[in-house]
C-alpha cells in the first residue's frame, strides 16, 4: 500500500510540473508615408579591449503599406502569456528608425509601453497586439527622436 501510495504521489508530482509553450505577437503595419527599420545595437570591444563599440543592426524593414509581425515565445503555466516587454528583449529591439535618419528609443519610449497597443487577440497563452504607424509617428520622432 505504502508503495502504491508513493507512485500515486509521484505521478501527481509529475503532472503538476507540465510547461505549457507561451507566444505573444506584436503585428505591426506602416500607413505612414515613411519606411520604418527595427534596430538593435551589438556591442563589442576594441582590439585594445579599453573601449565599447557599439554597432546597429537591421533586424526588420517595414516599407511604406506592409505589415511585420514579431513573436516572442517560452514555457510557463497553463494559465500564463508571455509579457509583453518581451518582444523587445527577444527581439533584440533598441530603436525604431523612421525615414532615414530620425530615431525612437524603444523600450524607453511610448513604443516599448503596451499601453498604446490594441490587443487584437487574447486567449489562454496567447496574445497578439498590434500597432499601426502613421505620420503622427513620424512627427513624432521629428519632435522627440535623435539622428
Amino acid at each position: 500500500m505504502k508503495k502504491f501510495i508513493s507512485i500515486l504521489t509521484g505521478l501527481l508530482c509529475v503532472a503538476c510540473m507540465t510547461d505549457y509553450s507561451l507566444t505573444t505577437e506584436v503585428e505591426y503595419k506602416n500607413n505612414s508615408s515613411h519606411d520604418i527599420l527595427f534596430l538593435s545595437v551589438r556591442q563589442s570591444l576594441s582590439a585594445d579591449q579599453q573601449t565599447i563599440i557599439e554597432t546597429e543592426e537591421v533586424i526588420a524593414t517595414l516599407p511604406k503599406d506592409e505589415t511585420y509581425t514579431f513573436h516572442a515565445s517560452y514555457t510557463g503555466s497553463k494559465d500564463g502569456y508571455v509579457p509583453f516587454y518581451y518582444i523587445a528583449v527577444a527581439n533584440r529591439i533598441a530603436w525604431i528608425q523612421f525615414g532615414d535618419s530620425k530615431k525612437i528609443g524603444f523600450p524607453n519610449s511610448k513604443y516599448g509601453s503596451e499601453t498604446i497597443y490594441e490587443i487584437a487577440v487574447e486567449q489562454k497563452r496567447y496574445r497578439k497586439y498590434t500597432y499601426t504607424f502613421t505620420d503622427a509617428d513620424y512627427q513624432f520622432a521629428l519632435e522627440n527622436g535623435t539622428k
